[in-house]
């Protein structure tokens, strides 16, 4: 029944795109399956735009990591640049970070910057770094401010669907930020200026209007029977308008669900196969997955191919020389479809190897010595 009600939400919200299939070429969307990780619908995705707006969301991000690192409560007062000490009315960092993400207010990334004892400068260095980390190759950031004069952020929506999936994987409490309808910040209440959320079926939301385009990133949540929630992230930046945001978002969202299905193709635990073993007890050792592993294809692929629609392959440091721990890192399992890259995972030894006898760890020693050999001559030919 809850499923049916989220559902039911979710096909009104999609009813007036109900049948539009293309996204307007001027925006920069893209949709994300957050089991498989996979990209699967995207339009202009990796174009750089100017975007002041979605800098809350790297605000919150790079504050809710600082505090982690410092080992520091989110209860934590924070005091103003004017504030002499803390009263009953002083906002707490939790505060503080929900105000950014639900309105991006000023004075809560004001507070924030000078809780970490930074200036403005410092604390952008601090975000750039953690773009850095999240692998945002595009993302250059100038300001914490949505508006900031000449000071300009650049962004892609391929880097914004990155930044929101790892907020929602590492502080999952955001979410629910995002869904409330206002926070207590000192005398004021600060309502909560994301659109779209009174819909049951979206449980995650960032979406604002700066002075010259809405921009935003929307997590629908469908649970399914067999105990797995489908969750899908769709991100548009540079709209005209609220309704041509709610066009795309809508849009996305009916396509994901529509046209694609995500399957788990092995559990955690599962050996995918074997690879050569030198100077060991054993010519070969297992490897098995350190998680579950998904792949998203399209249904009507899904129905036509089966298991036959991805192929699987093994990518390891040769050779590999005993003895060897259970659980070491050997190397990793690549998924595709179509010759196209669509998942990796690490893979790790499915048991021990022990060192071999004296006449097989002097084999092996001339095998590994005529395989480097020939591994040179290969690339001289080459």
């Amino acid at each position: 029944m809850l499923r049916q009600t989220k559902l039911k939400a979710l096909l009104t919200l999609l009813a007036a795109t109900l049948f539009a299939t293309l996204i307007r070429a001027e925006t920069q969307s893209c949709l994300v399956d957050l089991e498989s990780g996979q990209t699967i619908l995207s339009e202009a995705a990796d174009e750089r735009i100017e975007n002041n707006s979605t800098a809350g969301l790297m605000v919150a991000y790079t504050a809710l990591s600082l505090a982690q690192q410092h080992d520091e409560s989110l209860e934590k007062p924070v005091v103003a640049l004017d504030e002499k000490t803390n009263n009953e009315r002083t906002p707490n960092l939790a505060d503080a970070i929900e105000a950014v993400l639900l309105a991006n207010d000023r004075e809560a990334i004001e507070r924030i910057v000078h809780h970490f004892g930074a200036d403005v400068r410092a604390f952008v260095r601090s975000m750039n770094e953690e773009a850095a980390r999240l692998g945002l190759a595009a993302s250059r950031f100038e300001t914490p401010f949505p508006s900031d004069g000449t000071r300009k952020n650049t962004t892609t929506a391929a880097d914004t669907a990155k930044l929101v999936a790892d907020l929602y994987r590492r502080f999952p409490f955001t979410r629910i930020w995002t869904s409330s309808d206002s926070v207590k910040f000192g005398n004021r209440d600060i309502e909560n200026e994301n659109f779209l959320r009174q819909n049951k079926a979206i449980t995650g939301v960032f979406a604002h209007v700066d002075e010259n385009a809405v921009n935003g990133a929307i997590l629908a949540e469908d649970p399914r029977t067999n105990g797995r929630t489908r969750r899908l992230l769709a991100i548009s930046l540079h709209e005209a308008s609220k309704e041509s945001f709610a066009e795309t978002i809508t849009t996305l969202l009916m396509r994901g669900y529509r046209d694609f299905e995500t399957v788990r193709v092995f559990k955690r635990g599962d050996v995918v196969g074997s690879v050569p073993v030198y100077k060991g007890n054993k010519e070969e050792i297992e490897l098995r997955t350190t998680q579950d592993v998904f792949v998203t294809l399209t249904k009507e692929r899904m129905l036509e191919l089966g298991e036959r629609a991805f192929s699987l392959s093994i990518e390891y440091n040769r050779p590999i020389v005993a003895p060897v721990d259970k659980e070491t890192r050997i190397g990793q399992l690549i998924i595709s479809v179509d010759d196209r890259t669509v998942a990796t995972t690490p893979l790790v030894a499915a048991e021990d190897i022990r060192r071999g006898n004296f006449l097989r760890r002097l084999t092996d020693t001339i095998k590994i010595a005529i395989g480097s050999k020939n591994s040179r001559n290969q690339e001289k030919n080459d």
